[in-house]
């Protein structure tokens, strides 16, 4: 025997082998979880959903449906923007020393020293006492900086206190940049330690962000491979109650998008980070006042009435695909990431 035929069939061994191991990587504990709502077309919770038709692709290829069952329970970071152009469009135009008497303003704008009285009651009832047996919610806010609260809580004292923070801050800093995709980065972060449980981010915002260090696309990326869903309150640009001039919706070439770099379609930006998460968007619903109460109990009515969806994953260690889930029902629309990693 030559030593060139020696070092072929040696050759031809390792290859056998490696295709062995690989093969059993991509079967061996193949299977990847990943979290979903069932929505109506008017983003309501499905009432009657067959899961037994559900149909999952990876990468565009049919792969099979392991489990479907209840979520766990929910850790949930609450993101509310509290610069002030939501303080004048979703709080019902709290001001904080920068107006002046002669400012134009919408008729039948009203002023209010307290940011608390406008938005923190509906947020607390809508979400505190929505909350089930072992959730756990935390706060955070986004103005100059984005900032998280100090830890989860489960009782509603805890959860008082710490949303009263979200609205105590200082006049100078609402009115710099608003980087929101920081701030989701962060709450990702924290989630990420979260681990068995539905992780979810709800982000109360208008969508206008400026002065990032993450760009949204890598945003969108990594919350997905986190399996971490934003679910979004926005402000409805647009809505019939503002005044004549203060719609951004035809204003996207003005000097003031050029100058701060926000984004000129803030609607279709939030859509798409709820979209691609497995989150939900939610315009704010209100009309000539602060977010309602019902818009925070309808995110939590979504996230209790989740789902855990377990797929077979052709994919190696590390490697990453696209996720599809569809519904036999026409009328049913699937909310989940549209990407994972194993």
């Amino acid at each position: 025997m030559t030593i060139r035929v020696l070092v072929s069939g040696i050759a031809c061994a390792v290859a056998v082998l490696m295709t062995s191991v690989v093969a059993a990587q991509r079967e061996a504990g193949a299977a990847v979880t990943s979290h979903v709502v069932f929505t109506t077309s008017t983003s309501a919770a499905a009432v009657t959903i067959d899961t037994a038709g559900l149909v999952a692709r990876s990468n565009g290829v049919i792969v099979p449906i392991v489990d479907v069952a209840a979520a766990p329970p929910l850790s949930l970071v609450v993101i509310v923007d509290v610069t002030s152009s939501v303080s004048e469009a979703m709080v019902g135009f709290v001001w904080d020393g920068r107006g002046k008497a002669n400012d134009a303003r919408p008729s039948g704008m009203r002023v209010a020293d307290s940011p608390s009285a406008l938005f923190l009651s509906p947020l607390l009832r809508g979400v505190v006492r929505a909350m089930a047996a072992g959730d756990r919610v935390r706060f955070g806010r986004v103005a100059d900086a984005p900032e998280l609260g100090r830890e989860f809580a489960t009782d509603a004292a805890t959860l008082g206190r710490a949303a009263r923070w979200v609205v105590d801050v200082p006049a100078d800093v609402r009115h710099g940049r608003t980087p929101i995709w920081d701030a989701v980065d962060m709450a990702v972060s924290a989630l990420e330690a979260e681990r068995g449980r539905r992780r979810a981010i709800l982000l109360v915002t208008d969508g206008l962000s400026t002065g990032n260090r993450v760009g949204l696309d890598a945003v969108i990326e990594r919350a997905a491979h986190a399996d971490v869903a934003v679910f979004v309150v926005g402000e409805a640009w647009g809505n019939p109650r503002s005044a004549r001039g203060w719609s951004l919706v035809d204003r996207t070439d003005a000097p003031w998008f050029r100058m701060t770099g926000a984004s000129t379609s803030p609607f279709g930006h939030l859509q798409r980070l709820a979209r691609a998460t497995g989150g939900v968007f939610l315009a704010d619903g209100h009309d000539g006042g602060p977010v309602p109460e019902r818009r925070f109990r309808d995110v939590m009515n979504l996230l209790h009435r989740s789902y855990s969806v377990t797929v077979a994953s052709p994919l190696l260690p590390g490697e990453s695909a696209t996720l599809s889930i569809l519904s036999p029902d026409p009328a049913v629309e699937v909310h989940v990431r549209d990407r994972y990693r194993r």
